[in-house]
């Protein structure tokens, strides 16, 4: 860092992105100094790897103008925005790229030498999760933990950091604590299941679901939940007893069925009501009536989405449903009419619901439709004021609406929802394109700083082979005023079908992608491949592809349901569970902790 500045930029020229992405972070001095004295350094640095810059800052540099109103010159504020937008690009793509090698590391079964992320694979580990049971929900505990969730075993773990016992100079993972959260064990007569997971400052949430295997099973549909001080209590782990069963009292169990049928037969609906609702509600009241206020063949359905709101609360969607009268001019064969598919918020302190949505979405939606809620997770829900922000949509609905959600329970009336998006989506498209939606579970959908984005999936047979395309939406966050058409849409051709978004900090997103041409006229099927696309949100552009190769081995395919690996970013660290394979931990945070510890 002695070096004349202007010879330090001069050498940036000719180095490679991972020694000049790390400069500003390795070298105090060459973070004060390089770039001051050369403004088209970072823009130079930009167009090597052709990454996207605001036109409002390329169109600044070189310009003289408003520099009082800038405070400063106008090539230095379009600098440092440089500086600041290659920096936040290479982040993005140093975190991505080390999940990328991480996940080929564990499909050719091999130990992954990447200094840039930390890869616990659980093929030698005692008690590990194996197939079928596989990640179902991924969230960051804090800097040095993650919390994951699994499906069959119906089980929660926490995974440290430590330093591995070889050697003093890498670090390496280990699981801490695994508790079952389910309040029916898996055996020969029951069925049980973990279907999602989310965790706030002080619990932690699961839906669960479960049968007894009968010719006339009965069914369990829950949220329970325990404090984070209580999981931590419990113990287990691959290093210790293996699952640990929660004592009595520790977890906290709520039929959904029951509370939520409770809650729309206690509910009243003013006259200004929607009709629809009033008479569903009606339908309900005397279904339940003619039986003798028997509601047992009432269905209640939740999909695999599940928020935490604060103070022990839970966002979830749901729909009801009871046995269809048949009609002899019904040419409609199904035995179900649904009535209802709302968002439902449960407190698992007050036991009961305690805020529903009214006349949000379609009610003939098919039952078997599901929606994605997804939530902005921000420094500010460790205070006691904050609010969560969470986006909701659904894959037969053309409605996306965005909700902003109070801490207090007194002040339910915080929970606001602002429609953000009513453009119908046509099920025909131009050119043959179908929208491939109705073969999906959920739609694709995410916060991303100031904007939800959502994709739409489109499919045509062509020369008898399967083609796929994805339409990416972008929105601004609702508000009263607010414009309910995308402010922009990309469209990513080459056989592409996006699974799921996933925001990477403020600015970027992760799209898991996979493609599969099918031919219809013999048996020759080509196999998956999974790839990420890793997207600018500001400028609308693809910054990279990361090719996954043989990692679609890992998993059961086919993947017209989604991929079994969940990302979690929060601050400067990222957190990956990929499958019943393992996990991944990377980041600038987890990066950070590696060199303080050594």
């Amino acid at each position: 860092s002695s070096l004349p500045c202007h010879i330090l930029e001069y050498i940036l020229t000719f180095l490679p992105d991972d020694a000049t992405g790390m400069m500003c972070r390795v070298c105090k001095g060459w973070y004060d100094e390089v770039g001051k004295h050369s403004p088209d350094l970072w823009k130079f640095l930009l167009k090597r790897r052709n990454w996207p810059l605001l036109s409002e800052v390329s169109s600044a540099l070189g310009t003289e103008e408003n520099s009082e109103e800038m405070n400063a010159s106008p090539k230095q504020n379009s600098r440092d925005h440089c500086r600041e937008t290659f920096t936040s690009h290479y982040s993005a793509f140093r975190d991505m790229n080390a999940v990328a090698k991480g996940i080929l590391s564990m499909a050719a079964s091999v130990t992954s030498d990447d200094n840039d992320s930390i890869v616990h694979t659980f093929s030698t580990r005692r008690f590990a999760p194996t197939s079928p049971n596989e990640c179902v929900g991924v969230r960051i505990w804090s800097e040095k933990r993650a919390l994951i969730a699994y499906r069959t075993d119906c089980t929660i773990r926490l995974f440290d950091v430590v330093p591995m016992r070889s050697t003093t100079e890498a670090m390496s993972c280990r699981e801490a604590v695994c508790v079952r959260v389910a309040p029916f064990p898996n055996t020969k007569k029951r069925s049980s299941e973990v279907i999602a997971m989310d965790l706030v400052n002080e619990i932690i949430g699961c839906l669960c679901k479960s049968q007894t295997n009968d010719p006339q099973p009965e069914y369990f549909l829950g949220l329970t939940a325990i404090s984070r001080e209580d999981f931590l209590c419990a113990g287990g782990g691959a290093d210790n007893f293996g699952i640990v069963e929660l004592e009595e009292g520790a977890l906290t169990v709520i039929h959904i069925r029951d509370v939520i049928l409770e809650h729309l037969l206690d509910l009243d609906f003013d006259e200004d009501e929607e009709e629809t609702d009033y008479l569903n509600l009606d339908c309900l009241h005397a279904f339940i009536a003619s039986r003798d206020d028997d509601y047992s063949d009432v269905s209640v359905n939740v999909s695999s989405s599940l928020v935490a709101c604060g103070n022990h609360r839970f966002m979830m969607d749901a729909s009801i449903s009871i046995p269809r009268v048949p009609d002899a001019d019904d040419d409609n064969e199904s035995t179900i009419e649904c009535l209802f598919r709302w968002i439902f918020v449960l407190s698992t302190q007050e036991m009961k619901v305690v805020w529903t949505t009214k006349n949000m979405w379609d009610n003939m939606a098919p039952r078997e439709s599901h929606h994605s809620l997804v939530s902005l997770r921000s420094p500010s829900q460790s205070h006691t004021n904050g609010k969560t922000t969470i986006a909701v949509a659904s894959a037969y609905s053309p409605f996306i609406f965005d909700i902003n959600i109070g801490r207090n329970h007194d002040s339910l009336t915080e929970m606001r929802g602002y429609l953000i998006a009513r453009q119908r989506r046509n099920m025909r498209m131009s050119d043959g394109w179908d929208n491939a939606t109705d073969r999906r579970r959920k739609r694709p959908l995410a916060i991303v700083g100031e904007e939800v984005i959502t994709v739409d999936n489109l499919e045509k047979f062509e020369d008898g082979k399967l083609f796929n395309k994805s339409v990416v939406y972008f929105y601004s966050r609702g508000t009263e005023t607010s414009d309910s058409s995308p402010s922009a849409v990309l469209t990513l051709e080459d056989n592409c079908h996006v699974t799921r978004v996933e925001p990477i900090r403020d600015e970027h997103a992760m799209l898991l992608c996979h493609e599969r041409a099918i031919s219809t006229t013999n048996q020759d099927i080509e196999r998956d491949v999974i790839f990420f696309i890793l997207l600018h949100t500001k400028t609308r552009q693809v910054i990279a592809r990361f090719l996954l190769n043989d990692a679609a081995n890992l998993f059961h395919g086919p993947f017209w349901g989604g991929i079994p690996i969940f990302f979690d970013c929060h601050g400067d660290s990222v957190v990956v569970g990929v499958g019943c394979t393992g996990i991944i931990l990377t980041g600038h945070g987890m990066r950070t902790l590696q060199k303080n510890d050594n």
